[in-house]
C-alpha cells in the first residue's frame, strides 16, 4: 500500500524554514549595519576635539563599555536572579550604554561641528600635558595602538584629548589651536599645528 504524504505540512514547515532563514539574514544585516554605524559615530566622537568642562578621555569607550557591560549584566544575573541568559544582558547592556556613551554624544558633536559659525575661529595656544596610548581595535599595522596627547588651552582650564596616529611628541611641546563655536554653542579645536623648537 502507498504511503500518503500530507503535501499541507510539507509545505507549511517549508515555509517556516523560509521565513526562519529570512529573519536570520535581516537580523545579520541589521547587526553589520548598527556596528558599521556605531563604528563610524564612535571615530567622529574620538574626533571630535570638544573643548568640554571636563576632559574625558573618550579613546578609552570600548573600554568602558565592555567593562561596565560585563558589571550589570553580572549584577542582573546572578543578585538579581534574573532567568535570562548572561550573554543576552551583556549584549543589551552594551548596546543600551554604546548609545548613550557614543551615538548621542556622536550626533550632538557632528551637529555642533558642521553648523558652526567661521565668525566665531579664534586661535590661541596650547601645551602638551600627558600623552596615552589606546587601541583602535583591528589594524592592518604591526601595532593597533594610536598615540593620544591631552592638550591644554593656554590661560583656561580646559583640555582635551588629540589623536596624532603613531607620531611621537613629548609632553612640553607648544601648539597653535584653531578653535570654534559650533551650532549649540560648545567649542571645538578645528586644527592643530604643533610648534617645532
Amino acid at each position: 500500500m502507498v504511503k500518503m504524504v500530507n503535501m499541507n505540512k510539507y509545505h507549511k514547515g517549508k515555509n517556516v524554514k523560509m521565513v526562519y532563514g529570512a529573519s536570520i539574514w535581516k537580523f545579520g544585516a541589521s547587526c553589520i549595519l548598527f556596528i558599521v554605524l556605531f563604528t563610524g559615530l564612535e571615530a567622529s566622537v574620538r574626533k571630535s576635539n570638544m573643548l568640554l568642562p571636563i576632559c574625558i578621555p573618550w579613546m578609552y569607550d570600548y573600554e568602558v563599555l565592555f567593562a561596565v557591560s560585563i558589571v550589570l549584566a553580572l549584577i542582573i544575573k546572578y543578585l538579581c536572579k534574573s532567568k535570562k541568559d548572561f550573554l543576552y544582558l551583556w549584549l543589551m547592556y552594551f548596546w543600551k550604554l554604546a548609545v548613550f556613551i557614543v551615538m548621542i554624544p556622536a550626533v550632538i558633536f557632528l551637529t555642533n561641528n558642521f553648523y558652526s559659525s567661521e565668525e566665531s575661529l579664534k586661535h590661541c595656544e596650547g601645551l602638551i600635558i600627558d600623552i596615552q596610548q589606546a587601541s583602535v581595535g583591528p589594524s592592518k599595522t604591526a601595532s593597533p595602538l594610536r598615540n593620544y596627547v591631552k592638550i591644554k588651552v593656554d590661560n583656561e582650564n580646559t583640555s582635551f584629548w588629540y589623536d596624532i596616529n603613531n607620531e611621537p611628541k613629548p609632553v612640553g611641546t607648544k601648539c597653535i589651536l584653531s578653535v570654534q563655536k559650533g551650532f549649540f554653542g560648545l567649542r571645538f579645536v578645528e586644527n592643530v599645528d604643533f610648534l617645532v623648537e
